[in-house]
């Protein structure tokens, strides 16, 4: 799962262990964490993302969702087998 630490330090600690389930690893929104789910797709493993932020103006896409457009980040197509 792909996220952006908290800033303040005690919820960083909160979060991390409400986030903390076997079977489940994190990776920050870094370079790094994106190279950690390549290699996980690459091992034939799950990703989970969780969008829930709106990107800035020109940085995402309008893709449909359940029937209706809705604008997204661009991540999970740039990780696609055609990349």
């Amino acid at each position: 799962m792909l996220f952006r630490p908290p800033r303040k330090a005690w919820l960083r600690e909160v979060v991390g262990q409400a986030r903390s389930r076997p079977g489940l690893n994190t990776a920050p929104t870094t370079m790094a964490g994106v190279k950690q789910m390549v290699k996980a797709l690459k091992l034939g493993q799950s990703l989970g993302l969780l969008p829930d932020q709106v990107p800035p103006a020109g940085m995402g896409v309008w893709a449909p969702f359940f029937g209706r457009d809705a604008y997204t980040m661009t991540l999970s197509a740039r990780l696609g087998p055609a990349n």
